[in-house]
This record gives C-alpha cells, sequence and structure tokens, in this order.
C-alpha cells in the first residue's frame, strides 16, 4: 500500500530531510511537488526551510486551520 502524501512529508521530517530531498521524495513516489502558492504548502516549505519539527510543524498548521501532518497509521479492522 502506497503511503498518503501527507506521511511522506512526515517521514521526511522525521529523518530530517532538506526541502530539496523532500522535493524529489514526492516526485519518486509519484506525489506532486510542495508548491508554494498553496498556503498549506508554504507552510510545510517554511517548516522545513527552517529545519523545525515535525511537532513545531503541525502547531503551525493548526494556527492556520490545516491539517496536521501525522505518522500514525490507521488501526482499523479490515472485514
Amino acid at each position: 500500500k502506497k503511503p498518503s502524501r501527507d506521511k511522506v512529508i512526515a517521514i521526511c521530517f522525521a529523518l530530517n530531510m532538506s526541502f530539496e530531498d523532500t522535493q524529489q521524495l514526492l516526485k519518486a513516489t509519484g506525489y506532486p511537488i510542495l508548491y508554494a502558492r498553496f498556503q498549506r504548502d508554504s507552510i510545510i516549505i517554511f517548516a522545513l526551510q527552517h529545519n523545525a519539527s515535525l511537532t513545531d510543524t503541525n502547531e503551525l498548521l493548526y494556527d492556520y486551520n490545516f491539517d496536521s501532518l501525522t505518522l500514525r497509521t490507521n488501526l482499523q479492522a479490515e472485514d
């Protein structure tokens, strides 16, 4: 199963990847790169460029009423 775009980005934060490496990983996984004209992406770009933690990035996203990034997985039972 392919991880979501947000999960790929969250993994990049967990691995302290640079903005450029994050963009490359998004391309490699078939997702659109972060685009500064989208406000949510712009916040994530800012956080990556300032070496913010995933927690700090999620707080910024929350402050602007955007969904947070998460590393949690859904533990739903499959029937």
